[in-house]
């Protein structure tokens, strides 16, 4: 989505705020991202209706690491947090930035964070615990070390790897 459109958006919607999530970890956004773009699935819903449905997806496809296409990616991360944070603030609108890690990673995080865009938002939402484990429609793929994630991890340069160790579960 180019900025243009996305400003063109927030004009149709002269009221809508913005949850901008994403992960801690961007070598875990890459993988994901880029599987993402590779397979076109982007994400799995759950048929609530039918309790065979998986809620656990296999193990995510893996992915190349390419420097050049990390670094796009990196850039334009970058530059949409600045300019959604911009237009919010030029727009008087709210705006959270979440981190799945810190605000989602259990359901107590997600209980306290729901609770806090409750209050932050005005949103009429059940923030019970139970309640949310049970609503949740979106399904995960199964979680392996982030270097499994890679077909080559050991081209990712040493100073990400310091910083985003390939050794945590993504």
């Amino acid at each position: 989505m180019s900025k243009r459109v996305a400003s063109n958006l927030l004009d149709s919607f002269p009221h809508a705020n913005v949850i901008f999530m994403e992960r801690a970890n961007v070598l875990a956004q890459f993988a994901s991202l880029t599987a993402a773009q590779d397979t076109g699935l982007w994400m799995k819903f759950v048929d609530a209706l039918n309790p065979a449905d998986q809620r656990v997806l296999p193990a995510p496809p893996k992915v190349d690491f390419n420097f050049p296409r990390f670094k796009v990616m990196f850039d334009q991360r970058h530059d949409w947090i600045t300019f959604f944070h911009d237009e919010m603030e030029k727009r008087d609108r709210k705006y959270v930035h979440l981190v799945y890690e810190e605000h989602l990673a259990d359901t107590e995080k997600q209980a306290e964070t729901m609770s806090r865009l409750k209050d932050f938002f005005g949103f009429d939402v059940n923030v019970n615990r139970n309640f949310l484990q049970s609503s949740v429609r979106l399904v995960k793929s199964a979680s392996v070390p982030l270097q499994d994630r890679f077909n080559n991890p050991h081209e990712i340069p040493v100073l990400l790897t310091r910083a985003f160790p390939l050794d945590e579960i993504a």
